[in-house]
């Protein structure tokens, strides 16, 4: 079973992002912040992990520049309200293996699926 970390300051983004990748049929683990997500994400070892990219205290770019330098290769997709060009240049500077605009859940179900897929 594929296992995504989400870590999303909404309890709702959270609770919904769980619930439909559950059903899907992945293993789910939620966060509210990123701050000491290193230590989940290095014990769970997430096969992806769905970071938003605007949260207080720690940013998900910002997040993410610290798993990278920690040497940390998961894949990790973006995930955010913001702007698409906001949110692929964000993507692009911090690393990111890519991004998604929070959507409608079945196509981020589907969205999760593609990016797991074998030999991607």
């Amino acid at each position: 079973m594929k296992k995504v970390l989400v870590i999303d300051d909404s309890s709702f983004v959270r609770l919904s992002t769980t619930l439909h990748l559950q059903r899907a049929g992945y293993k789910v683990v939620a966060l509210e912040s990123a701050v000491g997500a290193t230590t989940v994400l290095r014990a769970e070892k997430p096969d992806l992990v769905l970071l938003d990219l605007n949260m207080p205290g720690l940013e998900g770019d910002e997040f993410l520049t610290i798993i990278r330098g920690l040497g940390i290769d998961t894949k990790v997709l973006l995930y955010s309200a913001a702007e698409p060009f906001e949110l692929e240049m964000a993507a692009l500077e911090s690393g990111a293996d890519g991004f998604l605009q929070k959507c409608a859940p079945e196509a981020l179900v589907k969205a999760i699926d593609s990016w797991l897929r074998p030999g991607r």
